[in-house]
């Protein structure tokens, strides 16, 4: 191989690896990006879900339009939170059709609850309260696992950057050694070829 070659070698690798390491890099943040958003629902509907019990609680103490507009709200807005959830595994569209089941629940409860009488509330609010436990431990899984998706997606990232920089190290010194031997060899039968010449050759 030709030194002009070999150095353009030296000059091209890098920037191809540099491509290489920026596609995978916007990808892997795509993914990161992605794990994150789907965190944040999940975190929202856990959020949505303590709303919904203090409302509950709040319309058992005082009753009221008000808070009736306000639970019915809550509960719409946690099913179309639990309608974008993603699913990448099948436990993951399990728990989502747990958590679409315990939100159907939760509106019958609900629809049960706002035509109720004082006297039979406090027994709906119990089974209310357990449903939305089990709903919050659910959605807190669903969390957990899309943390988990950030940190993989963010380490497998940070592997592939140091294996692209450690491929670049090594080719980068393999063609300098290579030029530098080749260079050294070509000094060397130039200074063989000006004895030659000097001893009258």
């Amino acid at each position: 191989m030709l030194i002009r070659t070999q150095l353009r070698l030296a000059a091209v690798l890098p920037a191809v690896l540099a491509l290489l390491i920026s596609c995978i890099l916007w990808s892997a943040n795509l993914a990161v990006d992605r794990a994150k958003r789907d965190a944040d629902l999940a975190e929202t509907v856990l959020r949505f879900n303590f709303e919904l019990n203090i409302l509950t609680q709040e319309y058992v103490l005082y009753g009221g339009r008000r808070i009736e507009i306000q639970l019915r709200k809550r509960h719409q807005s946690m099913g179309e939170l639990l309608a974008r959830l993603p699913a990448r595994e099948a436990e993951e569209r399990e728990l989502i059709d747990v958590l679409k089941s315990g939100q159907e629940d939760l509106g019958s409860f609900y629809d049960l609850l706002l035509v109720s009488k004082p006297e039979a509330r406090q027994q709906l609010v119990g089974a209310l309260l357990v449903k939305a436990q089990e709903m919050r431990a659910k959605t807190w899984e669903f969390a957990t696992i899309q943390h988990q998706y950030v940190f993989e997606f963010q380490r497998q990232a940070d592997t592939i950057v140091v294996t692209a920089t450690i491929v670049l190290g090594v080719c980068s010194m393999i063609l300098m050694a290579l030029m530098a031997q080749r260079l050294v060899r070509g000094l060397g039968q130039l200074e063989d070829g000006v004895q030659q010449v000097a001893a009258g050759d």
